[in-house]
């Protein structure tokens, strides 16, 4: 048992960094009113400001991240300052005169210039990019008369549906090859193999290194054997690289899931207990996956496992939670 401590151990401290991040993302709406509370400080008492740019995937997301921040601010102002909305005139001639894209954040220099022609003392400006799991979102606050920035702030925003939608990428073909499901997870299961283990608990982390693949680190504790009178105890440390599809590609009533299938491999450490005396069994196993997820949370799994001279099965079904 002393040898699977610093196993376990790894995968506790994976499990609890992979809680640690999804908590450090927040919701799109949440992370606009995050901003602004932020920010406002920074804004001189009396001062106007404007936000000018969000670069975003669509526009569609940028509208909505410049919009958020505009009504954002109003609510934090409590008058000490005045949001200026973006005429859409006035950034047309802004436009001709300088010659740069609204969709996308702007520099110092360049929001400066744009800030003295439309009156104001403060200009905000940010961006929202992709990450491996997430998007990141970052507002700056740019003084126009020293072209400073006086504050930046930043956050990570969920993955999730509302986000895809915003950015075009919420579903049918355009979401499986577009957007990266929720593949970062943390789960439970149990399940059996039939004969040894008859039970098996089940404890795994999820990381999406890739678009709609996963790898899958975890380990299983089995009990019990088919044979009256044998204790049976083992542990089995594994990995597996798996590739999945989405239901909302295939002609299925479901969403938030799909199927998965991978390969992998895994150490099996088991003890038969006779009334006598102990076998031990050390040895590698090869691993063979399918399952389907239902609405990112309930999971169902097939395992093939065999160290190539024998084979042995294992269904399990359990719960897991998406970041």
């Amino acid at each position: 048992m002393k040898k699977l401590f610093p196993v376990i151990g790894m995968l506790v401290w994976m499990l609890t960094l992979a809680v640690e991040t999804a908590h450090a993302q927040a919701r799109i709406g949440d992370a606009v009113q995050n901003a602004a509370e932020s920010l406002s400080p920074n804004i001189g008492t009396g001062a106007r400001i404007a936000v000018l740019s969000i670069g975003a995937a669509s526009q569609r997301m940028s509208d909505f991240l410049v919009n958020g921040m505009i009504d954002a601010f109003v609510g934090k102002s409590a008058g000490r300052y005045t949001v200026v909305s973006r005429n859409q005139v006035e950034l047309d001639l802004v436009r001709g005169e300088l010659d740069f894209q609204m969709s996308w954040e702007v520099d110092e220099t360049t929001a400066q210039s744009i800030g003295r022609i439309l009156g104001v003392q403060y200009i905000a400006t940010g961006a929202f990019e992709p990450r491996m799991n997430y998007y990141h979102f970052r507002v700056r606050i740019i003084h126009v008369e020293t072209a400073a920035i006086r504050n930046v702030h930043n956050a990570n925003v969920r993955r999730d549906r509302f986000v895809r939608d915003l950015l075009g990428t919420g579903g049918g073909m355009a979401a499986l090859f577009n957007d990266p499901a929720r593949f970062w997870s943390v789960g439970v299961s149990a399940g059996t193999s039939f004969a040894e283990p008859l039970m098996i608990g089940t404890l795994q982390v999820t990381l999406a290194p890739l678009r709609n693949s996963f790898l899958r680190l975890g380990f299983d504790l089995g009990f019990l054997s088919g044979v009256e009178g044998v204790g049976y105890f083992s542990a089995h440390p594994f990995a597996h690289y798996a590739f999945f599809l989405p239901f909302y590609a295939l002609p299925l009533p479901l969403a938030g899931g799909g199927w998965h299938i991978g390969v992998g491999g895994g150490f099996m450490m088991a003890e038969y207990r006779f009334d006598d005396f102990d076998i031990p069994i050390r040895t590698f196993m090869a691993d063979f996956i399918t399952g389907f997820n239902i609405g990112n949370a309930f999971d169902v799994s097939y395992t093939l496992r065999t160290d190539f001279s024998a084979v042995t099965h294992k269904i399990s079904a359990g719960f897991t939670h998406r970041f």
